[in-house]
Formats: structure tokens, C-alpha cells, sequence
């Protein structure tokens, strides 16, 4: 599944991203969909949200939480939402208050978010992950979503009810999915270009782009995924 771009949309976007508001002044955004491998297929690519479907996924890349503005007599305001993260979002900053909202991580989503989506919002949507980031209040930002790879150092897998295997990592065990499908020499870098094992790497190196040489710090506009055979 492709995450949209939550840019310009005020329902929710595909793969998750939570809707945001337009009224009362408030010019929200929605946030990102998610990126992700799944085992098992849904009835409908329409249908993304479907249970079984999301428990399955093996790897997920994170949505960016969605942006706010927001002008009266007594100025403009701003809210920009955060970045997907990797085994934890990124919080948005906003010039209106500290209105911001809980990021997704490991085994739970911010407000009004959950498994697999970002939470609605009166601000910027919540960006979806394997557990989305919650949904901006006022002129609030929205929170990032959180990253999950099967077999990656810091991940909690979920059990085949969808409830986290674990509350805190201590294994590499604690990360393989359910189903079986795990992944070997894993690289996690979120969307603001800092690599994840167990923690945040100090120092961000970007990421590379799928569709050239260069190195980007997160991806703008839809999603994308790009998968090599490497072989036997």
C-alpha cells in the first residue's frame, strides 16, 4: 500500500493519514498516508483499513503529520506538522500556542489516532504508521507516525489479535511479525533523515532517493515504494 499526500485534503487520505479541518478560519491539512509490505491482501484496494490486512504488514514507513494556518485581526498563525519518524514520530511546532499532539511509536498511537492511521483533527491530521501520530487541536500540528520493520532492532511486533507482543523491546524476537516474514540487514531512516537502531542516531544522513542518486531528507508528495530482486 502507497501513502497519499495529505496535502490539500480535508478527509482522510489513503493509507491513513488523518483529516483535518476547514472552517472557522482554520486552513488544515491532512496528514500522510503510510508506506507498507503486507501478507495479506484486502478485500478492495479501497479498503486499506481492513484489520487482518494492517496486522499483516512487515514494514511500514511512516507519514508526516499534517500543517495548519489560521488569520484574524490579530495576526496569522502557523502549524507545521511532524516528520514520519522511525521507531517514534516527530512532534510539529506551531507559532499560535503549544498546542501539539502525541506522536506514534512502538505500541500506541497520539489522540485520536491508532493501528495503522493518524488521529483527526481541528488543526493538521495526524500522520499515519504502524502506529499513527494524533491530530492537531486548534492550530495545532499534527504528530508523525511511528515505522516498523519485521526483524529491526527496537520494533514491537503484534500478535496475531493486534495487540502489541510486548510493552518495552528487549529481543530481536520482539520485533518479527506473527506471521513468520521477517527481514535481515534492516536500515530504518525517518523523514527527517536521522538512522534508527534501538535509538536515534545523533547525526542525520539523509536517505536515498528511489528514483535517483541522490540523497533526500524525507520524501515530499505520495508515498513511494521500490523493491529489487536481488536473487537466490
Amino acid at each position: 500500500m502507497v501513502g497519499e499526500s495529505g496535502l490539500d485534503k480535508y478527509s482522510v487520505t489513503y493509507n491513513g493519514g488523518g483529516s483535518a479541518s476547514n472552517s472557522d478560519g482554520i486552513i488544515g491539512r491532512s496528514g500522510g498516508g503510510a508506506t507498507d509490505i503486507r501478507t495479506k491482501v484486502t478485500s478492495t484496494l479501497e479498503n486499506w483499513n481492513e484489520s487482518e490486512s494492517l496486522k499483516s504488514r512487515i514494514m511500514v514507513a511512516a507519514g508526516g503529520g499534517g500543517s495548519g494556518y489560521y488569520s484574524s485581526n490579530s495576526g496569522s498563525y502557523f502549524a507545521i506538522g511532524g516528520a514520519g519518524g522511525g521507531l517514534t514520530g516527530y512532534t510539529g511546532t506551531s507559532t499560535f500556542s503549544n498546542d501539539y499532539s502525541i506522536v506514534g511509536n512502538q505500541i500506541s498511537a497520539g489522540a485520536s489516532g491508532g493501528f495503522g492511521f493518524g488521529g483527526n483533527a481541528t488543526g493538521g491530521g495526524g500522520g499515519s504508521g504502524w502506529y499513527g501520530g494524533g491530530g492537531g487541536l486548534n492550530i495545532g500540528a499534527g504528530g508523525g507516525g511511528s515505522s516498523y520493520i519485521s526483524g529491526h532492532a527496537g520494533c514491537i511486533a503484534v500478535t496475531s489479535s493486534g495487540t502489541p507482543k510486548i510493552e518495552e523491546y528487549s529481543e530481536i524476537s520482539d520485533s518479527v511479525s506473527y506471521t513468520g516474514y521477517k527481514f535481515v540487514n534492516t536500515q530504518m531512516i525517518d523523514g527527517s533523515g536521522y538512522p534508527w537502531t534501538t535509538i536515534k542516531s545523533e547525526s542525520s544522513s539523509g536517505m536515498p532517493s528511489p528514483i535517483s542518486s541522490s540523497i533526500i531528507t524525507g520524501n515530499s508528495g505520495n508515498g513511494y515504494a521500490k523493491i529489487t530482486y536481488l536473487g537466490n
